[in-house]
């Protein structure tokens, strides 16, 4: 029995650690993008909304894979729609390229986080193992500064106009 549960909250940490950078930095993608001004009270309230929706979408990952990526991609949704109060239609198009952007951030970060430990080879300590609770949490944390300063690009500073 206590196994079973340890393993729900390993999973689940590792759920909320793998979505959470992807969220936040999807988040940022999509602000940035259509060049929306948000007040440091809004965008605390933002990024608590996505906390919740972090913790939603990772106890239904537990149940079912592609439920949960839809869930989040749907709350994700509706979260930027209700806060940026911005037209349905175009909020899921940006939406979906934001969320599709981080994803290959993550993506590239992740295959050259794999390539460079496999090549380094460090005996110490498995940096291969998917179920890593460190791999997660370096890989999140190089995620989100790689999008921050890829969005600080001078043509991406100011948004792109056709989102606008």
């Amino acid at each position: 029995m206590s196994t079973n549960i340890t393993e729900l909250l390993y999973n689940f940490v590792m759920n909320f650690f793998i979505k959470a950078p992807t969220l936040f930095s999807s988040a940022y993608i999509f602000i940035k993008t259509t060049n929306i001004k948000c007040s440091k009270s809004k965008l605390a309230l933002l990024l608590t909304a996505f906390f919740v929706v972090n913790i939603i979408s990772s106890v239904v990952l537990l149940f079912d894979n592609s439920l949960g990526f839809l869930a989040s991609c749907i709350l994700f949704i509706v979260t930027i729609t209700l806060f940026t109060k911005n037209n349905i239609k175009n909020t899921i198009s940006i939406s979906i390229v934001s969320m599709g952007l981080s994803y290959c951030v993550r993506f590239i970060i992740a295959l050259i986080f794999a390539i460079t430990s496999h090549y380094i080879s460090l005996v110490t300590y498995d940096f291969l193992n998917p179920k890593s609770i460190f791999t997660a949490i370096f890989i999140g944390i190089i995620h989100l500064l790689s999008t921050f300063y890829i969005m600080k690009i001078k043509r991406l500073k100011n948004g792109l106009a056709f989102f606008q």
